[in-house]
């Protein structure tokens, strides 16, 4: 199985709302309108309808993909401020299935456990965060992990258009540096070959400098980046 050197603005919003999906879209005004109060950016931020076109701004957040520079430098001028630059990540999923991976390290769900909501909890994954999660249409896996005999991490995976993504993968302190952050992204995978897949792409952080070392060992490769631009006004 071969992944792709890079997407297209297209592709990236159709991986995100196929399977980390909004409570409402409305497209209006050249614009792709989005709003899950409380579950975050990624279900809240505007793009635009055409990648490449610049609609006049009136959203209070946008997210920004490749090739819309022309775009981003309106929202630059118009005092919108960048946030959480992202990127997407693809790794051939046979590798990532052929990797060894220790039995009962990483074990899907089809509803997340008490044990896991707690975890997701202590990162700031709320009950409106979880409720995306329910609201994907596609097979989808909550995926839970195990050190010492205990939960000790979570994450979701779902599909779309033969394409697995793996979102809040989260590792609790006390198990942190332990490997299972790299099972557990092992699991999903092997997961989501059993149902249908045959590509895993994962979003990550610019900042988030160790998960992005992790996956690069793991074979991830950057195939497309986004970010956000919020009005300074509405910036927290």
């Amino acid at each position: 199985m071969k992944t792709k050197s890079e997407i297209s603005a297209t592709e990236l919003t159709g991986l995100i709302d196929g399977t980390w999906p909004s409570a409402q879209m409305q497209v209006r005004d050249g614009w792709t309108w989005r709003a899950s109060p409380g579950a975050g950016n990624r279900v809240n931020a505007a793009t635009a309808t055409q990648p490449g076109m610049v609609p006049d701004l009136t959203p209070p957040l946008l997210m920004i993909r490749a090739g819309e520079a022309a775009l981003d430098a309106a929202a630059e001028a118009a005092g919108y401020a960048v946030k959480d630059p992202t990127l997407a990540m693809e790794a051939p999923l046979d590798a990532l299935c052929a990797a060894p991976l220790p039995p009962l390290r990483a074990i899907p769900c089809d509803a997340p456990l008490a044990v896991m909501e707690e975890i997701w909890q202590g990162e700031g994954i709320n009950a409106a965060r979880l409720a995306v999660m329910a609201r994907a249409r596609g097979p989808k896996s909550y995926i839970m992990g195990r050190l010492e005999d205990r939960a000790a991490g979570c994450g979701f995976v779902a599909i779309t258009d033969g394409c697995a993504v793996l979102h809040a993968l989260y590792v609790a302190t006390r198990a942190r540096r332990a490997g299972l952050g790299r099972d557990m992204t092992l699991g999903a995978a092997r997961w989501a070959a059993a149902h249908g897949a045959d590509r895993f792409v994962l979003l990550v952080t610019e900042a988030n400098a160790p998960a992005r070392a992790l996956y690069t060992r793991m074979g991830f490769t950057e195939i497309s980046r986004y970010h956000y631009r919020i009005r300074d006004k509405d910036a927290s």
